[in-house]
């Protein structure tokens, strides 16, 4: 994960549609609040609003095609909602709570672009709260007062908390939030790691090679060339690239 400039500027289609379609879902809330608080009832959200191609295309050039979590480049995604619209679950030993963060489903700062195995498989409705009773639970609540484990790579550097040995994403000092973060967006999963290892054993070749004196002085440049730009923050990998940089590719 890296940091992701998002623009200030939202898509018209939230500003707009987005705007009509939130205050009709806090009427809805205020007219049975109970009712939405106990499940019986549920929000419909619209897709063609948050999921617009003007808002994905958006997202996805502010992340450079990449997912906001593993930094996997894809065509096809998701549009992410960082808290949950629908629900959310504390843990896995807690069920779906209601009603979800309804008034933020078309909120341009609670979304971001991300891979579908993110975001369906691992993700899903998890948003675990450092304390669970601040938790905001109706549009009348204040959220600034939640302190997520999962790391808003939109709002915070991610690479102050979660660091790699070799291709292995770590929570730097066993930190909760790296911990939480890793194990909720499954960072670790066997597939991405097989593409990290593959992609951080090729840049690691050409590290090594840059530093090889017999080399001629033209084909280090170039291999330095390849390295920095494997650290760009529009590369796939980025974070992990960086980490080992910093350590020397010593793991």
């Amino acid at each position: 994960m890296i940091k992701i400039d998002r623009p200030s500027t939202a898509p018209t289609k939230l500003t707009k549609d987005g705007a009509e379609a939130t205050e009709e879902l806090k009427r809805l809330f205020e007219a049975d609040p109970d009712g939405y608080k106990s499940g019986k009832k549920k929000f419909v959200f619209n897709k063609k609003i948050y999921g617009h191609e003007t808002v994905k295309a958006a997202l996805k050039a502010a992340q450079f095609d990449k997912c906001c979590f593993c930094e996997r480049k894809t065509e096809v995604g998701h549009v992410e909602h960082f808290r949950g619209k629908g629900g959310y679950q504390q843990d896995e030993t807690e069920t779906l709570q209601y009603p979800g963060y309804y008034w933020l489903a078309y909120y341009w700062t609670n979304l971001l672009f991300s891979c579908e195995t993110c975001n369906s498989s691992f993700k899903r409705n998890f948003f675990p709260l450092k304390n669970p009773k601040h938790r905001a639970t109706s549009h009348h609540d204040d959220i600034s007062i939640e302190k997520p484990l999962i790391i808003n790579p939109s709002t915070e550097d991610p690479e102050k908390f979660i660091e790699f040995y070799s291709h292995y994403p770590k929570a730097i000092k066993g930190n909760k939030r790296g911990l939480e973060t890793i194990k909720r967006t499954g960072l670790g999963r066997p597939f991405i790691d097989d593409r990290r290892r593959e992609h951080y054993l090729r840049v690691k070749a050409f590290y090594l090679l840059s530093n090889e004196p017999s080399l001629p002085a033209n084909k280090r440049d170039e291999l330095r060339q390849l390295i920095t730009e494997a650290s760009n923050k529009e590369s796939e990998y980025a974070s992990m690239i960086r980490c080992a940089l910093k350590h020397g590719f010593r793991y």
